[in-house]
């Protein structure tokens, strides 16, 4: 049980990393008269957070997409499913670092 706690933080720790730090993040950014009402003021900080926050959201989201099949097709069993979660989000997070010229 605690294990599963364990791995939905390492999944949760990765998709922050990922977002903030992707290529991704400064696309959305870059796009931010789509998503964000022209109206209200854009302050750069603001919109650097919120396009972190999306990018966030969108990593969570795609990368639970394999994680959700194999647990309605394959197997029923949580743990399993939280460890395909947990490797599909590795998948962008060898992006993000070889990106950052960690690797």
């Amino acid at each position: 049980m605690i294990w599963r706690v364990v791995v939905l933080i390492a999944i949760l720790a990765l998709a922050v990393f990922n977002g903030v730090y992707s290529p991704r993040a400064f696309m959305i950014f870059a796009l931010q008269g789509i998503w964000y009402p022209g109206f209200l003021p854009a302050p750069l900080t603001l919109m650097f957070v919120l396009s972190g926050a999306i990018s966030v959201l969108l990593h969570l989201l795609i990368t639970g997409v394999p994680a959700a099949l194999v647990e309605r097709y394959v197997t029923p069993n949580q743990n399993v499913s939280s460890l395909v979660w947990l490797g599909t989000m590795l998948l962008p997070t060898y992006q993000t670092v070889h990106h950052l010229g960690w690797l």
